[in-house]
């Protein structure tokens, strides 16, 4: 693999994955979630193999001049919206995540039950990552049928 990686997935449903990375430098790049109403930023500092104690729900606002004095005028960018236009830290529990994940497993291996971490998750999560090597390696675009759980070099027809 290359020291500079860059992903983009572009989901049917209108959702796009931006993934970049880099060994060129110790810059990290903040883990979040770009939306139309606001951004979710979950690991600020970007390093996601360390802990944080605070998930950032970051409304995104218009900053509209009202007079050449007078600072900006701070909105919502959408009519209706509702969470404000200052951003919130949510505290995030401190757990150890895998004593949790391998208790949930262990717990499932006695009732029977689909663990939090399924193998479909697993699944859904690896395809996008094996084919964005694929796609490297060959040189090409690549594209899935969800339907048939295949990997094409040619669009999916709807």
């Amino acid at each position: 693999m290359p020291d500079t990686f860059h992903l983009v997935g572009e989901y049917a449903e209108g959702h796009s994955l931006v993934l970049s990375s880099s060994m060129a430098n110790s810059q990290h790049i903040p883990g979040l979630i770009r939306g139309h109403e606001g951004s979710i930023i979950m690991v600020d500092n970007g390093q996601f193999e360390s802990t944080t104690d605070h998930i950032t729900l970051k409304p995104e606002v218009s900053r509209k001049r009202t007079g050449r004095d007078t600072p900006p005028e701070i909105t919502p960018m959408f009519e209706g919206y509702k969470f404000g236009v200052e951003e919130v830290k949510i505290p995030v529990e401190k757990t150890d995540t895998m004593t949790t994940h391998i208790n949930n497993f262990l717990s499932c291996m006695h009732t029977r039950e689909k663990p939090h971490l399924n193998v479909e998750t697993g699944a859904c999560a690896q395809v996008l990552i094996c084919m964005a090597v694929d796609s490297y390696r060959q040189g090409k675009v690549l594209y899935f049928d969800e339907k048939k759980w295949k990997v094409s070099d040619k669009p999916v027809k709807a």
